[in-house]
C-alpha cells in the first residue's frame, strides 16, 4: 500500500545569534510538518537561501544585520517571492514593527512566548493566516494609525466589502466567505481584489489586520449586516 507523503512546511530561520539559531532549528524539526531548509545569520544570507530554497516562511531575527528584516522583505517582495515573514523580537516595539508592517510581516513572537506560541504561530502563517503575539495585539491599532493617515479607513468600501473585511478578520477562507454571506466564491474574490485596491493593502494579511486594529473584527455579525 502507497503511503502518503507529508506535505511539510519549508522554513529558513535568520538570526544573527548562533545559539539561538540552532535552538530554534532543534525545536521546529522536531514538528513532522516542517522542514527547516536554511539557517543563516545575516540579512544577505537570508536573500540568498530564499532565492536557493523557495522556502514558504522566513523567520527574521530582529537584530538581523548587513540587511535588516524591513529591507529583506521588501527586496524579497519586489522579485515575486511569495513567503510568508514571521519577527521574532525581545520586545513589543511599536516603531520597528510599523516598518516591518508596511513592508508585508505577516506575523511576530516575542522570545518569552515559548516554543509552543512559535510552532502554533508558524502552523497559522503556513495556513495563510496573520500571527501576532496577543502582547503585541493591544498596540496595533497605533501601529495602523501610523502606517496609515486616513480618518475613514472604509470609507471607499460597500457594505459588501466591509463584511468580507470582518470575515477576513475572522481567519475565513474564501470558500467559507462565499457560503455565510450566499455568493460565489468568485465574487468574494473580487471583492477581496476591490478591497486590496482601495485600501492599497498587499494582501489578505493586512486585511485582517486593520479588521482588528480599527475593532471592526471585535464586532458581532449582525452589526456588520445591518450596515
Amino acid at each position: 500500500m502507497e503511503v502518503e507523503r507529508l506535505e511539510k512546511t519549508r522554513i529558513i530561520v535568520a538570526e544573527p545569534r548562533k545559539l539561538f539559531v540552532d535552538v530554534l532549528c532543534l525545536v521546529l524539526e522536531k514538528e513532522r510538518d516542517f522542514s527547516v531548509v536554511a539557517a543563516v545569520t545575516d540579512g544577505f544570507e537570508a536573500l540568498c537561501a530564499a532565492h536557493e530554497c523557495n522556502p514558504d516562511i522566513l523567520i527574521i531575527g530582529d537584530k538581523l544585520p548587513k540587511l535588516d528584516g524591513p529591507q529583506l522583505i521588501r527586496e524579497l517582495s519586489r522579485l515575486g517571492k511569495n513567503i510568508r515573514y514571521l519577527l521574532l523580537s525581545e520586545e513589543a516595539d511599536i516603531d520597528g514593527l510599523t516598518d516591518l508592517y508596511e513592508s508585508g510581516i505577516h506575523g511576530c513572537v516575542l522570545f518569552s512566548s515559548g516554543a509552543d506560541e512559535l510552532i502554533r504561530t508558524v502552523r497559522q502563517l503556513s495556513r495563510g493566516y496573520p500571527g501576532f503575539d496577543a502582547r503585541i495585539t493591544g498596540d496595533l491599532p497605533e501601529i495602523l494609525f501610523r502606517a496609515r493617515k486616513e480618518a475613514d479607513q472604509f470609507a471607499d468600501l460597500t457594505p459588501r466589502e466591509i463584511e468580507v473585511v470582518y470575515w477576513l478578520g475572522q481567519g475565513f477562507s474564501n470558500t467559507e466567505i462565499a457560503q455565510m454571506m450566499i455568493l460565489s466564491e468568485k465574487t468574494v474574490k473580487n471583492h477581496v481584489g476591490h478591497i486590496l485596491r482601495k485600501l492599497e493593502l498587499r494582501d489578505r494579511t493586512q486585511i485582517a489586520v486593520l479588521a482588528w486594529s480599527t475593532g471592526l473584527a471585535r464586532k458581532n455579525p449582525g452589526e456588520i449586516k445591518n450596515k
